[in-house]
């Protein structure tokens, strides 16, 4: 009786976990997810508020990004990115992407190129 008593309580408490962690719709991950949390941290805007219109994978030609800023040294070396733009009402945002780390470009530069013609 004390087993069967321990097994229901075991089971309760795993539902209720699992119900815990699976009520909540998982967070969007990968570059344009970084893109929309940028854009929504920088400017204070909802999340829900924003749509990607365009993405595209490409190489930088050094750390900027493509989006040096005066003053700024940047390692001179190939970096795999996106160029992500986001639209909020009639505005829209330049968003650089590389790994985890997001950037609105207000002043693009010239310095990256397509790793491929893909568009998402």
């Amino acid at each position: 009786m004390k087993h069967a008593s321990l097994l229901t309580s075991a089971i309760l408490i795993a539902s209720v976990i699992t119900g815990a962690c699976t009520s909540q719709a998982p967070e969007k991950s990968g570059p344009e997810a970084v893109a929309l949390n940028t854009v929504a941290d920088t400017f204070g805007i909802s999340r829900q508020e924003l749509t990607v219109t365009d993405s595209r994978t490409v190489e930088f030609n050094d750390a900027s990004l493509g989006c040096p800023q005066t003053g700024m040294m940047y390692a001179q070396v190939i970096t795999p990115g996106y160029r992500i733009l986001v639209e909020h009402q009639e505005r829209t945002f330049d968003v650089r992407v590389s790994g985890d780390f997001g950037q609105v470009c207000d002043k693009p530069g010239k310095n990256f190129k397509p790793a491929e013609d893909r568009t998402r």
